[in-house]
């Protein structure tokens, strides 16, 4: 019976430890999502500030979409290979002929 009673009495305190650090931790995590969220918002502003992306919103305000701009920067020109990255395509020399071959990511 005093092994049962002892076994009744850990539970409940590995339990009650168990607890109390599972409340800290997600009170910890809580503040660090929310100091994200409001660093994640200022980048995008920031983004959408400088014209390379179009955020989209929702009735409250808060974004919802983005879309992204790929454009160089005004007078720039980055050539063929940034506007091939750009649609998503990879240039490839062949260094000893040196022809170009496209390729898809």
């Amino acid at each position: 019976m005093e092994a049962f009673i002892g076994i009744i009495v850990g539970a409940a305190i590995t339990w009650l430890v168990t607890w109390l650090y599972y409340r800290k931790a997600a009170k910890e995590l809580s503040c660090e999502t929310s100091e994200l969220r409001r660093l994640t918002t200022l980048v995008l502003d920031g983004l959408e500030k400088a014209k390379m992306i179009n955020l989209t919103r929702n009735e409250s305000g808060q974004i919802s979409g983005l879309n992204v701009i790929v454009e160089p920067p005004a007078g720039q020109y980055l050539g063929e290979e940034f506007k091939m990255k750009a649609q998503g395509n990879v240039l490839k020399r062949d260094e000893k002929t040196e022809d170009v071959e496209k390729k898809e990511l």
